[in-house]
């Protein structure tokens, strides 16, 4: 009886081993599983912060093409100012020349008149 007892009492520590060991096991897949999702995690907050700083170099460019556009507008207006100017200048100094050829020519029948 002495050995059936030591055989039962060896089953069961080797009954609790396995137990043990079958515990220990699911830990280690769980902890497992618990790693990978950590890199899955990991990996998606690096693409997340890919995108957005692909985002913001995005903005950063549109807004850089929005001031270059506005500044070439800016300077398509000062452009049309000056060619307006120019022209009433043109304008003037064309009427200026008229009036002294009305001038000259208003003074050269008056003199023909005192002449004659």
């Amino acid at each position: 009886e002495i050995d059936v007892e030591a055989a039962e009492a060896a089953t069961r520590s080797s009954i609790e081993a396995r137990a043990e060991a079958i515990a220990l096991s699911i830990r280690l897949d769980e902890a497992q599983a618990k790693v990978a999702a950590a890199g899955a995690a990991e990996q998606k907050a690096v693409e997340d912060a890919m995108v957005a700083r692909a985002a913001a170099e995005a903005t950063a460019v549109a807004a850089a093409a929005a001031e270059a556009s506005r500044e070439v507008a800016l300077r398509q207006v000062q452009l049309a100012r000056d060619a307006e100017r120019l022209a009433l200048m043109a304008a003037v100094a064309e009427a200026d020349e008229t009036g002294r050829a009305a001038v000259a020519s208003a003074a050269s029948a008056v003199l023909k008149e005192v002449v004659a």
